[in-house]
């Protein structure tokens, strides 16, 4: 009896000295504390950019991952290893990347500076006077921190600035594949160079062979090699100057220069295309060349379109995601290797969000935040962990 009076008594004093010093028990119940931390949101993908044979993806919380070809460095994580699943770049926080043939640039953070990485000798680095080399690490192009958005395509990349004006770096080369080593626009070695005087530019995209750029006006204009009418302005002679591509002023910020062929949404949702068509790339039901733009359809609401070497993406409004042009490495996304010349649908999900159309490979983000892709995966560029090529969309990483 004296020992249980002992024990309640003690039982008593030490409930008394816990509620007095704030104690926490060892078998309290989180679920009850109101100074429980809220879960950590899990970052989900933000935007993807496919190139050559690599991928260089953002996720919301500011990550850069990169997976895919890197025998240029174009991965830019100091090795020259091929990777076949998502890498971080580095712990620093990024606004948005552009995969090129094999190069990469990419945006540091909101409004921060450009870096580059990747193959160098065509000038695309934009890193005088080091233009001739590849690097596999990034490297800052610039301390100014006033740009817009950036497109790597071919050996060419266009940057656009807050201010309206429009940058470019890279080579063109003519028919007999030789370069103009003398013309500062066709052969900007040294750097980014300003196109024009105009301040009015609002969206930019590189191609492999040219550049599409759009003005406030709604004016779509083109610059480059024109052999198969890649400029859209009826014609088939290179330009080093922007040209009109065809006479609308209506055009969307949703367009984008592919191998050799341009397509573009204009205001209304209708969409359109031109330049090669030997692979059905255009979508219109043949493979004729068109030198202007040619409507594909406007019995639907196109929100997003992306061209790739040979074949072409577009997601309409109710979030259905199509495919046309070369499929034979499964880069349509239809369960076949069968080429089309009109939009086939990639399955049949309605929630793709955003879409990049890669040389011979795809990949798209849905609403949910996954990324998917689809093609050619010689090089690891699906992300799946694996160098298996698929007819139709897996999940990168599995996340």
């Amino acid at each position: 009896m004296r020992l249980r009076k002992r024990f309640a008594a003690l039982t008593l004093l030490m409930l008394v000295l816990g509620i007095a010093a704030g104690c926490n028990w060892p078998w309290k119940d989180d679920d009850h504390d109101s100074r429980k931390a809220e879960p950590e949101e899990v970052p989900v993908w933000a935007t993807v950019s496919s190139g050559g044979a690599h991928v260089a993806a953002v996720k919301s919380n500011g990550t850069l991952w990169v997976w895919g070809a890197n025998a240029k460095g174009q991965l830019g994580l100091g090795t020259w290893v091929n990777k076949n699943a998502p890498v971080q770049v580095d712990s620093n926080k990024w606004e948005a990347a552009a995969a090129g043939d094999l190069h990469t640039f990419a945006v540091m953070e909101v409004k921060g500076p450009v870096y580059s990485w990747g193959y160098g000798f065509d000038g695309q680095l934009a890193n005088p006077p080091l233009w001739d080399y590849s690097n596999n690490t990034p490297i800052m192009v610039t301390a100014i921190n006033d740009w817009a958005s950036v497109s790597a395509g071919g050996c060419r990349t266009a940057v656009l600035k807050d201010d309206g004006t429009l940058w470019a770096c890279g080579v063109i080369r003519d028919k007999s594949d030789s370069i103009f080593h003398n013309d500062p626009v066709r052969y900007p070695r040294m750097g980014l160079n300003q196109i024009g005087t105009e301040d009015t530019w609002t969206a930019v995209h590189a191609g492999y062979t040219s550049y599409l750029a759009l003005k406030s006006d709604g004016t779509l204009w083109a610059w480059g090699d024109n052999d198969c009418g890649q400029l859209g302005d009826g014609f088939t002679v290179d330009q080093e100057s922007p040209v009109e591509v065809g006479s609308a002023s209506d055009w969307s910020r949703e367009f984008s220069a592919g191998g050799n062929h341009g397509v573009a949404i204009k205001a209304d949702g209708s969409l359109w295309a031109w330049g090669l068509n030997d692979y059905g790339q255009l979508g219109d039901g043949t493979q004729t060349n068109r030198l202007q733009p040619v409507l594909i359809d406007d019995a639907h609401i196109w929100k997003s379109v992306s061209a790739g070497l040979y074949h072409t993406l577009a997601i309409r409004e109710d979030g259905t995601l199509w495919a046309w042009g070369c499929n034979t490495n499964g880069q349509l996304g239809n369960g076949t290797n069968t080429s089309s010349a009109v939009p086939v649908q990639v399955g049949t999900a309605a929630d793709w969000v955003t879409v990049s159309a890669g040389w011979y490979f795809s990949a798209g983000i849905r609403s949910g935040g996954s990324l998917w892709a689809w093609g050619d995966n010689y090089y690891g560029q699906l992300g799946d962990g694996t160098n298996t090529s698929s007819t139709v969309p897996v999940q990168v990483g599995g996340e």
